[in-house]
């Protein structure tokens, strides 16, 4: 076996026993816990992850899992279900994965999460350590601010930069897309930007965006389910 698999493989192992063994500790302190589910996108991980996992682990294969001509587990693969042809990450995330098995040639679009800024009209943008960037960790998105822009709490946005940023949507609070929205048409540099100017809003109740008490966790999911549809019912 290459060295380069061999490390693969104990990688995915040690990644499982370490899951297997976070949810059985909290299940000893009484706390509830949702199972490990595992989505593989290659088959290089789908044979290694039929190797080592739980059957119950295993959420998702990739679409050719049970293909022989590829699989060397086809067989076993067979009984799980596996990934649609051509798609994207919704395709995974409707499988609530808890793990996602990539390599470094799956395409962008099964990997990367919804990348976005949170614009601001008064002259500050959040960066990494705000809670804004809590958000994006939680909710599957990357925020283009701390990592494009190295931005570190609210600070000026560096405007001539952020118009080469690669924004899919931008995440504001309101209570309607297109009044939220409607500041932003009129204002350098946002009103050049391609989200802006196409109405891709990520829309969140606006204390959301704040919120540091127990109630953040529903914009957790607010902000998930505005930026990945497809992964919920």
């Amino acid at each position: 076996m290459p060295p380069g698999a061999k490390r693969l493989l104990r990688s995915v192992a040690a990644v499982l026993a370490a899951a297997t063994w976070v949810v059985d500790a909290r299940a000893v302190d009484g706390a509830a816990v949702s199972p490990v589910r595992v989505v593989s996108q290659t088959v290089g991980t789908d044979e290694m992850l039929i190797a080592l996992a739980d059957p119950g682990q295993i959420a998702a294969l990739s679409k050719l899992a049970a293909d022989p001509e590829f699989s060397a587990v086809a067989a076993q693969a067979a009984g799980y279900p596996r990934l649609e042809p051509n798609g994207d990450a919704e395709s995974v995330l409707r499988y609530r994965p808890t793990l996602v098995l990539c390599a470094n040639y799956s395409r962008a679009e099964l990997v990367t999460p919804a990348r976005v800024i949170a614009p601001s009209v008064y002259g500050a943008i959040p960066g990494a350590d705000t809670t804004f960037q809590d958000l994006c960790d939680h909710a599957g998105a990357i925020n283009l601010a701390a990592t494009l822009g190295h931005l570190r709490g609210h600070a000026p946005p560096p405007v001539e930069q952020m118009l080469t940023w690669p924004v899919d949507e931008v995440v504001l609070g309101g209570w309607n897309a297109g009044e939220a929205l409607a500041p932003f048409r009129q204002l350098s540099p946002y009103e050049y930007m391609d989200a802006v100017k196409s109405g891709r809003v990520a829309l969140v109740k606006p204390y959301q965006l704040s919120c540091v008490s127990f109630h953040r966790v529903d914009g957790y999911e607010a902000l998930a389910r505005a930026l990945h549809p497809g992964a919920f019912p």
